[in-house]
């Protein structure tokens, strides 16, 4: 029985519109780390857009792991794909502001699961100031549903999402600046991509 991949969502137009942006305001100069699926579109898309596939960085430890090795096992150069959560990825991280492009396309809220906490993932980020001035921070998170909300306050995931970032990025002096918000696939998958500055 052929294995499926864990996540398939990379012929949406939308996740390839981000995928697009993400090249445009990623710096490429710099480390990149991406959250990638089987199918490794996202760094795909960076490589055809002029990232050098050696700077890219892919923790997966689900199924997905051995799909995305799968696209790149007969490149010459090829991204650094690791078998590890983010989180273990970034306390590893030795060299600060050395990350242009960090793409967190979490397929969870931001509050995560027993494996994976976004908010965690993100003051990490922070906290060990690996965002280089003028880095592009993107993340994607599944939200509930506001619409079903009995309560006038709707996208309260989102705007968690911006105080979080916005916190981090103050306590470890950096300002950021919301390039693209609120963008919608999936029906609940939500994405929003910052510019970092260094203070």
């Amino acid at each position: 029985m052929k294995e499926k991949m864990a996540f398939n969502k990379c012929n949406d137009p939308f996740k390839k519109e981000i995928n697009t942006m993400l090249a445009r305001y990623g710096r490429r100069d710099k480390q990149s780390i991406v959250l990638d699926g089987g199918k490794a579109e996202t760094s795909k898309t960076l490589i055809k857009k002029g990232f050098k596939a050696d700077t890219i960085h892919i923790p997966n430890p689900t199924k997905d792991f051995k799909f995305i090795n799968n696209v790149y096992k007969r490149r010459h150069n090829a991204p650094n794909i690791v078998d590890c959560w983010l989180d273990e990825l970034i306390h590893k991280w030795k060299v600060k502001e050395s990350i242009g492009l960090a793409y967190l396309d979490y397929m969870c809220t931001l509050n995560g699961n027993d494996n994976c906490k976004p908010i965690d993932d993100i003051n990490l980020l922070f906290d060990k100031q690996l965002l280089s001035d003028g880095a592009c921070l993107a993340v994607t998170i599944s939200t509930h549903d506001g619409r079903k909300s009995k309560s006038i306050f709707k996208n309260q995931d989102l705007l968690s999402l911006l105080s979080l970032v916005t916190c981090a990025s103050l306590h470890n002096k950096y300002a950021i600046e919301v390039l693209k918000g609120a963008g919608s696939y999936r029906n609940s998958m939500w994405t929003i991509i910052f510019k970092v500055y260094k203070e």
